[in-house]
């Protein structure tokens, strides 16, 4: 269930509705599995229009990946290579630098 699912329900309604009735069915689910490559997800939620992407690995849940981290992850790995061309800006220092945005 997400927030674009509960402002689908009228407020007064909330305390009568159940999370069954509003969520999307597993079935529907666009999901994406760990092995996926990263551009391949960011396709999968743009094409889709969802902000995020159920995770699932042998028919479980196992996390859930959304747009927005992915695009910042996308963004410091391109920085993170254009740092690498910089002289005097060794490996390591990019490797901190983009573990500690993840």
């Amino acid at each position: 269930m997400t927030l674009e699912d509960v402002r689908k329900v009228a407020r007064e309604a909330w305390d009568i509705t159940t999370v069954g009735e509003i969520m999307t069915p597993a079935d529907r689910l666009v999901v994406t599995s760990p092995e996926e490559d990263a551009a391949q997800a960011l396709a999968k939620l743009s094409r889709n229009d969802v902000r995020q992407l159920p995770v699932v690995s042998g028919g479980r849940l196992v996390g859930l990946l959304r747009r927005q981290n992915l695009i910042k992850w996308l963004h410091l790995r391109r920085i993170g290579a254009w740092l690498k061309k910089l002289p005097g800006f060794g490996f390591a220092d990019v490797g901190t630098l983009v573990s500690v945005h993840e």
